[in-house]
């Protein structure tokens, strides 16, 4: 087996409500206005329009994992870092990952708002750690692209993505913020399978066995790491 850690990028989407405060419902399905680093999460704001809402924000991660191409994944984990969780509206949030489709996994547009996944792919975070790992369940594992670049999203997963509507008070807010490094992909997986070809150029165990057998002689590793073959007659003079 072999243990494969790979660093992802985040990128914020946010829905700021550019005009004035929108229903929970609006505000879900409307389209993204902005992207910024950082920051995760959901929050209201506006006491002049009780029930209103003036953001709400989902991450993309994206990760390169084209190193995993040939490999037979048996399992993976998200490792997220917070640097801070809070949350004034009493909601008990929880946030956990899903599948995303940006049109550009290399560059994660105001558009992709709405190319967030809404099946759960690990069970929720519904409490502050500095690091949680999110243990992908099998949807999660497959959507790990071994060609190329794969993208998640994390999302609150009470509101955003449940039907709860979340509580309301004037001017507060829920949120997490990553840390630093704020996103990692841990994936174990099975060694490729042996290539045949590789017997037609290089020694085979087989083969030095019966070199050895042979010629009397030894094959062995050197500290350094080098393979070594000596004959009864090197040995021997």
């Amino acid at each position: 087996m072999a243990t494969l850690a790979i660093d992802g990028a985040t990128t914020s989407v946010a829905r700021t409500v550019p005009v004035g405060p929108e229903s929970w419902t609006d505000i879900q399905a409307g389209a993204g206005v902005s992207t910024f680093g950082g920051a995760v999460g959901f929050e209201c704001a506006t006491a002049a329009s009780p029930n209103k809402w003036a953001s709400l924000i989902r991450t993309i991660f994206v990760f390169d994992t084209s190193a995993l191409v040939g490999l037979t994944i048996l399992s993976a984990t998200i490792d997220i870092t917070l640097g801070d969780w809070q949350d004034p509206l009493v909601d008990t949030p929880g946030y956990n990952i899903y599948g995303a489709t940006p049109a550009d996994p290399e560059s994660v547009l105001v558009s992709d708002y709405g190319n967030c996944g809404s099946v759960a792919f690990s069970s929720a975070l519904t409490a502050y750690s500095a690091t949680h790992s999110f243990q992908l369940n099998a949807l999660g594992i497959a959507n790990i692209n071994r060609d190329g670049f794969s993208s998640f999203s994390c999302r609150e997963s009470k509101y955003d993505v449940g039907s709860d509507t979340p509580a309301w008070q004037a001017d507060a807010w829920t949120y997490i913020e990553f840390g630093a490094p704020a996103v990692v992909l841990t994936v174990i997986a099975s060694l490729r399978p042996l290539d045949p070809t590789i017997a037609k150029t290089k020694p085979s165990l087989e083969l030095i066995r019966n070199l050895e057998m042979q010629c009397d002689g030894l094959s062995y590793v050197t500290k350094a790491g080098l393979f070594k073959y000596e004959s009864r007659y090197a040995r021997h003079g």
